[in-house]
């Protein structure tokens, strides 16, 4: 990886900052601006390099505060517009987002990236006509500074949103899968292009072509990851909350009796469960939030781009259980309203965290979703995320993960509840989706509620659902994708090799 020139860059932090961005360290960039961008006089070049590092690092909150930041200072900055409508949309406000990109549209129609994420966001309020409509505009009218290969790449990666609804499916998978063997175009975009060209191809029932794609998507994209060292941490982590130093921890004095936490593996049917359970009139989701993750992080740190885990609990004090339990949950409390008796947190990766939640969040509960670990573990393969996801750079990742996690979840299981670990359900898709009211009214139950029939109408919820399932909530009950692997089974070798033991066709899960 390249190093920023410090010679060059040393008296100039926004300099600095963008080349450490360049070179692939926004923690790094992190760093180096958040002091200075929490000064009253702060920089617009400045607060628009830290907006840009916590974007990349997955902080979109944050980053949209820091672009509106940038526009208090400069409000006609168009890059900033643009890029604080992709963090509103990350955090699902799309309509907001929607009248930020416009107004850098204002300021430049054809502007390409305003354009771009314009449609994208119509496409997410399901105005896909006007999106259409928009890219077709852009075709015919953008002017020639705006006619570049850069932008004809993403007009495709636009256009392919729109298929197989609107487009012809084989011209535009042509055209997406030649820019993404164009060396010349930034790997992101042609990873991205690869990724959307394999969802097509998947929809269109070529599932070898889509396999090809995905697996392109991935080696372009080359997300770092050692899959020995994660196996030697997960291990390391559960050695050390199932041992008997563990029941000699502090516990917070906050009662997180209103808390559930809903973990697993992504794609699993957690943002099914989270939205049932959130027509409930007496539940407030609160999406993926990374408040447990962080406290992780900051009782244990760990190198940049490992996964939070505490392994050291001499680490674990006290003071530090109180400070980050008080802090958490004078946040949660800020945020709760009137009429909420509980509320989800459906963090899938809070799986690694769970006893260390007995100790943060006292009285909370658990729901733990599983599904088929081959439906769940093709759909993640096959899913793109903006963040790195590097345990599904190959079938063989994917499954050593998988193994890992469960095999984690197993001692967990094992552990005293509620001294040792929360109070844990298990939640299984196949049977959400065939049996909803059962399950629900289970669920229910075991998070101290009665059954709402309520819970049935998820599909009639005007939540806004950020996460990468939101086009599955937004249907009906669907059992099409149980048993999905099975078009795909002569490509999941080294998948089953590690996952085997954990696939029942009786009873996933």
């Amino acid at each position: 990886m390249p190093e920023p020139n410090k010679a060059d860059d040393a008296g100039d932090p926004i300099a600095r900052g963008m080349s450490l961005l360049r070179a692939g360290r926004p923690r790094d960039a992190v760093r180096l601006l958040a002091p200075l961008a929490g000064a009253p006089g702060a920089a617009a070049g400045l607060l628009l390099a830290y907006a840009r590092a916590l974007g990349m690092l997955g902080i979109h909150d944050q980053s949209a505060s820091a672009y509106s930041s940038v526009l208090g200072k400069d409000p006609g900055n168009k890059a900033a517009l643009t890029e604080r409508a992709v963090m509103l949309s990350r955090l699902g406000q799309f309509e907001e987002a929607l009248a930020s990109v416009r107004a850098a549209r204002r300021l430049a129609a054809w502007d390409g990236a305003a354009v771009f994420q314009e449609a994208d966001l119509l496409v997410e309020l399901r105005r896909v006509s006007e999106a259409a409509e928009l890219l077709r505009s852009f075709e015919h009218s953008a002017p020639v500074s705006e006619r570049t290969s850069l932008n004809a790449a993403r007009l495709c990666l636009a256009r392919l949103r729109l298929v197989p609804a609107i487009g012809d499916p084989d011209a535009e998978l042509v055209r997406a899968l030649d820019f993404a063997r164009d060396e010349r175009l930034p790997a992101g975009l042609r990873a991205s292009l690869a990724a959307r060209a394999g969802g097509v191809l998947d929809q269109l029932g070529r599932v070898d072509d889509a396999i090809g794609a995905f697996k392109g998507s991935k080696k372009v994209r080359n997300q770092p990851w050692n899959a020995e060292l994660h196996t030697e941490r997960i291990r390391s982590c559960m050695t050390a909350w199932t041992s008997p130093e563990a029941d000699k921890l502090p516990v917070s004095t906050v009662d997180g009796s209103g808390m559930v936490f809903i973990v697993g593996m992504p794609r699993s049917g957690s943002s099914l469960l989270e939205q049932m359970l959130a027509r409930h009139p007496q539940v407030q989701p609160l999406g993926e939030r990374n408040d447990i993750i962080r406290a992780a992080a900051y009782i244990e740190p760990n190198k940049p781009g490992l996964m939070p885990l505490v392994t050291d609990l001499t680490r674990f004090t006290a003071e530090r259980c109180e400070e980050v339990s008080q802090q958490n949950n004078a946040l949660i409390e800020s945020i709760r309203e009137s009429g909420s008796v509980i509320l989800t947190d459906k963090q899938p990766f809070n799986y690694a965290h769970v006893p260390m939640l007995a100790r943060l969040v006292p009285g909370c509960r658990v729901l733990h979703t599983l599904r088929d670990p081959r439906d769940t573990c093709v759909s993640y393969f096959m899913q793109w995320f903006l963040s790195p996801h590097g345990q599904t750079n190959t079938f063989d990742d994917l499954g050593r993960y998988y193994r890992d996690y469960r095999e984690m979840m197993d001692a967990w299981k094992a552990l005293e509840a509620p001294a040792r670990r929360p109070e844990m359900f298990e939640v299984v898709y196949e049977q959400l989706v065939s049996e909803p009211e059962r399950v629900l009214t289970e669920v229910a139950e075991f998070i101290g509620l009665k059954y709402d029939a309520q819970m049935l109408e998820h599909t009639q919820s005007d939540r806004v659902v950020n996460t990468a399932s939101r086009e599955q909530v937004r249907r009906s009950l669907y059992t099409t994708s149980v048993g999905r692997w099975k078009r795909y089974a002569d490509h999941l070798g080294p998948l089953i090799e590690h996952i085997g033991p954990y696939c029942n066709d009786e009873t996933p899960g």
